[in-house]
C-alpha cells in the first residue's frame, strides 16, 4: 500500500518573505511539541457571529466587527445539535477598509460567502480538536507533505530563501534533514522512496528521488522554463508519472527512461492512474475528464463540462474529481464520480460541502478532503453507507490543504495566526 502525499494548491503561494531561515528547523525542526489546538483566530480579522444554539433554531449571530485595515470578520463556529443557525448581521468595517461579513452558523448558508451544509441538513460535527505536530516559523511556508507507517514528511516553500526536506517520527521527537537548498512544491512516497519537486525562481522545477531514510538525491526529470513545471507525482508498480508541458509521463522505477503516456489535450490538472489506465482532467475552453490505456491506444473522453474539471481520484470503480469554479463566493464546485468504464457522473458532495476542495483522498472505503471555503475545514464520507453523508472532523480550518492519511491519523496544513503554519492531525 501505498503512502499519501500532499500538494498545497498553488493558490496559497503569496508567502511573505522567510527571514529566519537559519532559525527553521532547529532541533525538531520547527516546534514540534504535541498541544491541542485552540480556536483559531487571525489577530487582524473582525470578530466573527456567535452560533446558532439550541435544540429548535438556532439563534441569530451577532454583529461582526470589521478587523483592521477592513478585514472581514471570521465564521461563528456552527451549533453541534439543533437546526441550522440564523446568519448574523454584517459587521461594519474599520475605518477606510470595507464592510465585515456577516456571521453564519458554520453548517448554515447565510450571507457572506458559502458555509458548508450537506443539503437540507446540517453536517454532523465531530467533536474535539486536532493535534498540532509541528509549527513553521512566521512567514516559512510547510508546503508539502507525505506519511508513511512511522514517519512523517514535509517539504517547505519560502518566498525569498531556500527551504528543506526533513522527516519525523510519528511517535515524536527530533526531525531529520533529508534535503537542503530547494523549494519544495509536491512530496510523494513510494515504498522506501522519496519523490520531490523543487522549484526554481526563473519557472523551472525538478523531481528528485532520495531514499526515505535519507541519503544522496537523484534526478528524474527537470524542466528549466515557465510552463515546463512538474506537478502531480504519482506511481503504480509500472513506474512513476508527472505532468509536463500538459504532457503526463512516465518514468521506469530506475529513473532512465521517460515516456509519454498521455496528452496534450489542454492544461492538465491532475490525473490518477491504476493498473490499466491514465485518467485525467484538462482545461481548453472548458473542462473535461479522459481516460487512455496505459498502453497506448486511443483516448475516450469521459465527461465534458463548460466549468473547469479537476484533480481525479481513483475510487475503487469509480473516478472522483472536482468540477466547478473554486471560487468560495459563488458556492459552485463540487465532487463527483463516475465509473471507470463510463457513464453518467453522480454528485457525492450534498450541499455545498465540495466547495473549494483541493483533492479528494481514498482510504478504504472512506474519502477525505479539504474544504478551503471562508468556513475552511476537513471532511470525510465513508463510501456505500446511506445516505452517503460527509462528517466534518475539523472546523474552522484557514488555508487548509488537502489531507495525507497515515495507518492511524490525517495530517494537513493550515495557517495559523500571525503568518505562521502548522502540520495538524486527528485520529481517521
Amino acid at each position: 500500500m501505498r503512502a499519501m502525499a500532499f500538494q498545497t494548491p498553488w493558490r496559497y503561494r503569496d508567502r511573505v518573505g522567510a527571514r529566519f531561515f537559519a532559525a527553521v528547523l532547529v532541533a525538531c525542526s520547527f516546534a514540534c511539541e504535541s498541544r491541542v489546538l485552540g480556536p483559531v483566530v487571525d489577530s487582524n480579522a473582525g470578530t466573527g457571529g456567535h452560533a446558532g444554539t439550541g435544540v429548535n433554531t438556532g439563534q441569530s449571530g451577532t454583529v461582526g466587527t470589521g478587523g483592521d485595515g477592513g478585514l472581514s470578520g471570521t465564521t461563528g463556529g456552527g451549533a453541534t445539535s439543533g437546526t441550522t443557525g440564523i446568519a448574523g448581521t454584517t459587521g461594519g468595517g474599520a475605518t477606510g477598509g470595507t464592510t465585515g461579513i456577516g456571521g453564519t452558523g458554520f453548517v448554515g448558508s447565510g450571507s457572506g460567502g458559502c458555509g458548508i451544509s450537506c443539503g437540507p441538513s446540517a453536517c454532523p460535527v465531530r467533536d474535539g480538536q486536532p493535534r498540532v505536530v509541528a509549527t513553521s516559523p512566521q512567514n516559512y511556508q510547510l508546503m508539502a507533505l507525505a506519511v508513511n507507517a512511522d514517519t512523517l514528511f514535509w517539504g517547505t516553500y519560502p518566498n525569498q530563501t531556500l527551504g528543506e526536506v526533513r522527516s519525523m517520527p510519528l511517535a515524536g521527537g527530533p526531525s531529520t534533514l533529508l534535503a537542503a537548498n530547494v523549494i519544495v512544491s509536491q512530496l510523494h512516497l513510494d515504498g522506501s522512496t522519496l519523490y520531490y519537486v523543487t522549484n526554481d525562481r526563473s519557472g523551472g522545477s525538478s523531481l528528485l528521488a532520495i531514499p526515505a531514510t535519507g541519503g544522496t538525491p537523484r534526478t528524474i526529470a527537470t524542466g528549466s522554463q515557465i510552463g515546463s513545471q512538474i506537478a502531480y507525482v504519482t506511481s503504480n508498480a509500472s513506474g512513476v508519472y508527472f505532468a509536463q508541458n500538459n504532457v503526463i509521463m512516465r518514468v521506469d522505477p530506475a529513473g532512465a527512461v521517460n515516456t509519454p503516456v498521455a496528452g496534450p489535450t489542454g492544461v492538465v490538472w491532475g490525473f490518477a492512474v491504476d493498473e490499466t489506465n491514465v485518467y485525467w482532467a484538462a482545461y481548453a475552453n472548458g473542462g473535461a475528464l479522459y481516460r487512455r490505456a496505459l498502453t497506448g491506444g486511443d483516448t475516450t473522453t469521459m465527461r465534458t463540462s463548460t466549468a473547469p474539471i479537476t484533480f481525479p481520484t481513483v475510487d475503487g470503480d469509480d473516478i472522483d474529481f472536482i468540477e466547478g469554479t473554486n471560487t468560495p463566493a459563488t458556492c459552485a464546485s463540487a465532487i463527483w464520480a463516475i465509473a471507470k468504464v463510463g457513464g453518467a457522473p453522480r454528485l457525492i458532495s450534498p450541499g455545498t460541502s465540495g466547495i473549494d476542495v483541493a483533492r479528494v483522498v481514498r482510504d478504504g472505503t472512506t474519502l477525505y478532503w479539504a474544504s478551503n471555503s471562508p468556513h475552511g475545514a476537513v471532511l470525510r464520507m465513508i463510501r456505500g453507507q446511506t445516505p452517503e453523508t460527509p462528517e466534518i472532523l475539523a472546523a474552522e480550518q484557514v488555508n487548509v490543504g488537502a489531507p495525507v492519511v497515515g495507518a492511524t491519523d490525517i495530517y494537513w496544513i493550515a495557517s495559523a495566526p500571525g503568518g505562521s503554519y502548522e502540520i495538524r492531525t486527528l485520529p481517521k
